[in-house]
């Protein structure tokens, strides 16, 4: 990765290039080296969550700064640098102003064991947006007894995650040549070396720029995650506890092949017989408050192999109470059915099937509609045929695959659907969002991660013909 590369930050930040004309939300879109993900809400002092990698938990999302927040490194407009170890903090000490919205990542470092000699690990962490600021010291502050990660916890930090109240053994050091920050030339992405020996551990908090794109209450991304196993784990990783994924041998891969999407960078790949699933419950039983008598939305980012057969994209629920989005041949269906209540979308997919589909199905039980978006504009909201209450019941939930014993939806609008199978394909991304999302979040979240402004065709039609010609336009040249 091209950057600037120092013990703290010796060097200025350059301005975020314009590649990508997005609407940002400071969210972290890929990791790699020795980092993992961790659900908030455990115990972060030392000897208690121990790893050899680097562990990352999602803080807060969009919060605007209550107070002016005091930070080790000033990313922007120009570098700040206060490095406590070598010559003390500087007065005044660099703040992010009050007012700006953020969102907060925490790092935790605390190897397994009390290694003596040392041990390090390193990773890289990628934002889809600007870092702000970074938080790595606790050492403390003029006119303080208290160094800037333990001032920053209750602003920043998630409500049942223990932080841990010593202020030295907290602090990445300057005088470990090993502790080294390497800062990206686009402002996204951190690369991080952190050197921890016996007792000791190394925390930081990195803060983004967020422009308010929705937040979503359990995603499945295949550049976050590990290289998969038995379990692929909720990115997230607010709900405990935590809902994965049960992984029957899809694999995980950082081959995408030609593709127009700039922010894609693994895909879970399924063969037509593999399976990713909740399991004999659903998220009826497992989201707090039932979230299936409520307005939702789920996004997902899928290349199916051809267009031949009946495949399950993703199902969740059951047949009485269930919503299903699947493909027989080239058309995709989204059936959502609340017995005997019922809304179906079909849409021939046949235009934009050779690049990655973005497709965005919302629920709105407030208004009794469904919508269909794919690669970020509308393709077609239908009413329920009466009053819908409950999108989903409780019979196992899928992606890419069948989740319990039937296919939800099966029996309704498109009759029995027990001959779909498992998804031939590819899945990088799947959301799920407690809320119906409007035209412009989806549009903003399709652009974040394709990277290119949604163009405004006067129909459907010109929108899927514009969609496969970029598509097959890129791959041409890639």
């Amino acid at each position: 990765m091209s950057g600037k590369h120092f013990t703290f930050l010796k060097a200025s930040l350059i301005a975020a290039s314009a590649m990508i004309a997005s609407t940002a939300h400071g969210a972290l879109i890929l990791v790699e080296g020795q980092g993992q993900i961790l659900r908030p809400g455990v115990s972060l002092v030392a000897n208690t969550t121990e790893n050899d990698d680097i562990r990352f938990l999602r803080e807060v999302d969009q919060l605007a700064l209550p107070s002016d927040l005091l930070v080790d490194i000033f990313a922007s407009p120009n570098l700040v640098l206060n490095n406590p170890n070598d010559a003390g903090y500087p007065n005044p000490v660099p703040v992010i102003p009050a007012g700006t919205v953020v969102n907060s990542h925490f790092l935790h470092f605390d190897p397994v064991g009390a290694p003596n000699p040392a041990v390090s690990a390193t990773a890289t962490f990628t934002f889809d947006s600007q870092i702000l600021g970074v938080i790595i010291s606790n050492q403390a502050i003029p006119g303080s007894a208290t160094g800037l990660l333990l001032l920053s916890d209750p602003v920043l930090g998630f409500g049942t995650t223990t932080y841990g109240t010593g202020n030295g053994r907290r602090t990445l050091r300057t005088s470990e040549a090993t502790d080294l920050i390497t800062l990206s030339d686009d402002g996204k992405s951190i690369t991080v070396t952190m050197f921890v020996g016996q007792n000791n551990l190394d925390h930081m908090r990195i803060i983004t720029a967020s422009n308010g794109l929705p937040v979503p209450t359990l995603e499945y991304n295949a550049a976050i995650v590990g290289a998969g196993g038995a379990n692929i784990n909720d990115s997230v990783r607010k709900i405990v506890p935590t809902i994965d994924l049960a992984n029957t041998g899809v694999t995980k891969t950082t081959s995408v092949g030609p593709t127009g999407y700039q922010n894609l960078f693994a895909t879970f790949q399924l063969n037509g017989t593999d399976s990713l699933r909740v399991g004999a419950t659903s998220l009826e039983d497992l989201v707090p408050g039932n979230p299936t008598n409520n307005n939702a939305s789920f996004e997902i980012l899928f290349r199916p192999d051809d267009l031949v057969g009946q495949e399950i994209v993703y199902e969740i629920g059951g047949t009485t109470n269930g919503i299903s989005l699947t493909l027989n041949g080239s058309t995709l269906q989204l059936l959502a059915r609340n017995n005997p209540v019922q809304a179906l979308i079909t849409q021939d997919i046949t235009a934009v099937a050779d690049d990655f589909i973005h497709a965005v199905a919302v629920v709105d039980l407030d208004s009794d509609l469904m919508s269909l978006y794919i690669n970020g504009q509308l393709v077609l909201t239908e009413a329920f045929n009466g009053d819908a209450v409950d999108w989903a019941g409780a019979n196992g939930d899928g992606i890419g695959s069948l989740g319990g014993t039937q296919v939800a939806g099966s029996g309704g609008l498109l009759g029995d659907l027990s001959a779909y199978g498992t998804l031939q394909g590819d899945i990088a991304i799947f959301r799920f969002y407690e809320q119906a999302l409007n035209a412009g979040q989806v549009q903003d979240i399709f652009v974040s991660i394709h990277g290119v402004t949604v163009p405004e065709p006067a129909s459907l039609s010109l929108l899927l013909l514009a969609g496969g010609m970029i598509a097959r336009r890129r791959q041409r040249t890639s």
